[in-house]
C-alpha cells in the first residue's frame, strides 16, 4: 500500500463527513449564550478606566524619569561665549614645555571672574591664584576653582607638560551676567 493510496482514502472520508443533525441548534444556543454574557459584562468605559489605572501604575516611574531627564537637559548651563583651541607643544629633552592658555577673560565686564579649570593628569597648572586653592582630584583630572583678575595686566593662566600625549582641558569662567566656556586640546610631542 502506498502513501498516495492512504492519502486518497483519507480525503474521501473527509469529503463524506457531514455535520451532526443537531449542529444548527447547538450553534444557535452558543451564540445566544455569548450575547447574554456580553450583556452581563461591565460596560466598556469601566474596563477602560481599570486598564488605564493598571497601566498608569506601570508607566508612572518611566514618566517621572523622563521628566527628570528633560529637566536636566533644559537646566544645562548655557554660555554666552565658547571656543575650542588646539595647541601643539614640543617638549625639550628632559624638561617641561610651558603653555600660556590665553583665556578669553576680556569678555567679562567685571574686575574678577570665577574660573573653574579641569586639568587632566599629565599637565601642571602654574597660575599663582590657582596654586593657593586646593584642587579636587579624581581618576582622570584635577578641578581647580579660583578667582582671576580680568584686566590685561593680570598674570596669564599657564600649564606645563612633561609627558607626550593628547590632553583635553575644559575651562569655565563666569562673572556677573557673563559665562564663557573654553576647551583646550594640547598635543605634546
Amino acid at each position: 500500500m502506498s502513501r498516495n493510496d492512504d492519502l486518497s482514502r483519507g480525503l474521501r472520508k473527509l469529503r463524506g463527513l457531514r455535520p451532526a443533525p443537531d449542529f444548527a441548534e447547538r450553534l444557535e444556543r452558543s451564540l445566544v449564550a455569548v450575547d447574554r454574557a456580553e450583556r452581563i459584562a461591565p460596560p466598556k468605559p469601566r474596563r477602560l478606566r481599570d486598564a488605564l489605572h493598571g497601566n498608569l501604575l506601570l508607566t508612572l516611574p518611566a514618566l517621572a524619569s523622563m521628566a527628570v531627564a528633560a529637566h536636566l537637559l533644559i537646566a544645562e548651563p548655557s554660555f554666552d561665549v565658547s571656543r575650542v583651541a588646539e595647541h601643539t607643544v614640543e617638549i625639550p629633552e628632559g624638561g617641561q614645555a610651558a603653555l600660556d592658555l590665553g583665556l578669553w577673560l576680556e569678555h567679562h565686564e567685571a574686575d574678577f571672574a570665577s574660573v573653574r579649570l579641569h586639568v587632566p593628569h599629565g599637565l601642571t597648572l602654574t597660575d599663582s591664584a590657582a596654586k593657593d586653592s586646593s584642587p579636587d582630584c579624581h581618576d582622570t583630572a584635577c578641578i581647580y576653582e579660583f578667582m582671576h583678575a580680568t584686566d590685561d595686566a593680570a598674570p596669564h593662566v599657564r600649564v606645563e607638560v612633561s609627558t607626550p600625549g593628547r590632553y583635553r582641558m575644559k575651562v569655565e569662567h563666569t562673572s556677573e551676567g557673563r559665562r564663557v566656556h573654553e576647551v583646550f586640546v594640547v598635543h605634546a610631542r
